[in-house]
């Protein structure tokens, strides 16, 4: 079982005119470059479209379960409407991204990759909107279950350890997260 990185690096573009990437795969563990090449997104202006449609019904999902609903009330409307939602975003993703030119780049990527390949994949761009999308739902994934998502800005560095950070012994806590008081 190898440790394998996929950076995917999408340039600027936009969903109705598509977007410039290239994909780079190496070990994770020597940095060895296994495959790099380039293609195009193709445009996609109904797959954002998509994502929105399913937030709006999530985030009226949420709402609606939070003020409780009476017992004779129906509730799974809500929810059958979001799932619909969300199975046309993974329609809609992957039909942008079994477009040809992306396919042909991918299958540079297959012979270096075993199903039991530990597969981190980094999609480095700076357009937000891309971050919001669940490449999760990616159906090439499915041959790999051991794959796992990460986001990256284009341009970024490791940070560096500052040794003079002392947190023996402390708990920092971020943020807790919650609607309610258990």
């Amino acid at each position: 079982m190898a440790k394998k990185v996929i950076i995917f690096k999408i340039g600027e573009g936009s969903f109705d005119i598509g977007f410039p990437f290239s994909l780079r795969l190496s070990h994770d563990e020597t940095r060895e470059l296994l495959v790099e090449t380039e293609g195009k997104l193709p445009p996609a202006p109904n797959l954002y479209k998509s994502y929105i449609d399913w937030q709006c019904s999530y985030r009226n999902l949420a709402n609606c379960l939070r003020l409780g609903a009476n017992q004779t009330q129906v509730t799974n409307v809500a929810i059958d409407e979001c799932l619909g939602y969300i199975n046309a975003l993974e329609i809609n993703l992957n039909q942008w991204l079994q477009d040809s030119l992306v396919q042909s780049v991918l299958f540079d990527l297959f012979p270096h990759l075993d199903q039991q390949d530990l597969i981190r994949f980094v999609i480095q761009t700076a357009d937000v909107r891309l971050w919001q999308l669940p490449w999760y739902l990616w159906d090439v994934w499915q041959r790999y279950p051991h794959t796992e998502f990460a986001l990256s800005k284009p341009n970024c560095q490791k940070p560096s350890r500052s040794s003079d950070i002392n947190t023996k012994g402390k708990v920092r806590i971020l943020a807790i997260l919650g609607d309610r008081v258990v």
